[in-house]
């Protein structure tokens, strides 16, 4: 049980580093994100779009700066993989009983504390979580809020099962100068199979006095050779008074994101804009995007503008 626990408390630790969400749910939630109109056609948005989905970098909070959902959702598949590794380890034959129940108050290293409560089946490995953050000062970092995360692994030597995470009141991080904070209703969602790691959110995020978000944004993973895929979503923009939706009509399984190391070397997707204008991006090698802007939607004809982006 202890054991449990302990992995358990060190994935709230990796899911609030990474300061993400995403919805289990088919609908978002109405007060989370507020009414915004649809961005009209322009390269400056779809330079905002392909630094989302390019850039790279080693600090979770600066991994919020671009509104990039693509970026989360690899920061969160690194980080949750140290975990499975380590249950792996467990043996469910050692449990005494099967649904254990807890409460417990953690003092941080460095002050204040967070409360675990919840319970954790021991055979099926189902949980749910929740984790209250007092002023909780730990490897550079103070937090306070509430998250509570829940799921069941069906398989513990590959960790095959379900991650559902939630923002139950203001969550606050805060890094040096830096600070963020997920809103109460900031959600996500993870599920692997042998195959893929499907990773939803929805997320309102306030990083230094800016607002980003994402609705319903779902990426599909796979697990292979990481190469990565939208299928839907919502991503805002301009402190959350703008948006752009993914264009379903765009099959990007056939075109996924690619990597080398960390860098993207590959991929198209697709986007709309206001008044039925649709963009194009193409990753030509790293970090160099092709925008290419189609004021009438029809993609099969010359582009009205386009451009190639390099990101410094």
């Amino acid at each position: 049980m202890k054991t449990i626990t302990a992995l358990l408390m060190a994935l709230f630790m990796a899911i609030s580093f990474v300061g993400c969400g995403s919805d289990d749910d088919a609908a978002a939630p109405a007060p989370l994100l507020p009414n915004a109109t649809e961005a009209s056609a322009s390269v400056a948005t779809g330079e905002a779009v392909a630094k989302s989905l390019v850039s790279t970098t080693d600090s979770p909070l600066n991994s919020v700066q671009a509104d990039q959902s693509a970026n989360v959702a690899r920061e969160s598949y690194t980080m949750i993989s140290s975990v499975i590794d380590n249950l792996k380890g467990v043996n469910p034959s050692t449990s005494l009983n099967a649904v254990q129940s807890f409460n417990e108050t953690i003092a941080c290293a460095d002050g204040g504390s967070y409360t675990l409560s919840g319970s954790i089946d021991d055979v099926t490995y189902a949980y749910n979580i929740t984790s209250n953050y007092n002023n909780c000062n730990e490897f550079g970092s103070i937090s306070n809020g509430s998250i509570t995360i829940s799921g069941s692994i069906t398989d513990l030597n590959n960790f095959y099962g379900s991650i559902s995470f939630k923002v139950n009141s203001n969550y606050s991080y805060v890094v040096g100068s830096s600070s963020m904070t997920m809103y109460a209703g900031t959600n996500f969602n993870m599920e692997l199979t042998a195959a893929n790691t499907i990773f939803t959110q929805t997320i309102k995020i306030d990083y230094n006095g800016e607002l980003f978000g994402s609705e319903n944004t779902r990426w599909v993973i796979n697990n292979s050779n990481f190469s990565m895929y939208q299928t839907s979503g919502r991503e805002y923009l301009d402190n959350l008074t703008s948006y752009i939706d993914y264009d379903t009509t765009w099959d990007m399984s056939l075109t996924p994101l690619t990597f080398i190391g960390s860098d993207v070397t590959g991929g198209e997707t697709q986007y709309k804009f206001a008044n039925g204008a649709v963009m194009h991006l193409t990753v030509q090698s790293t970090n160099v995007v092709l925008i290419e802007i189609y004021l009438n939607g029809d993609t099969s004809g010359v582009p009205d503008t386009s451009s190639t982006y390099t990101i410094l």
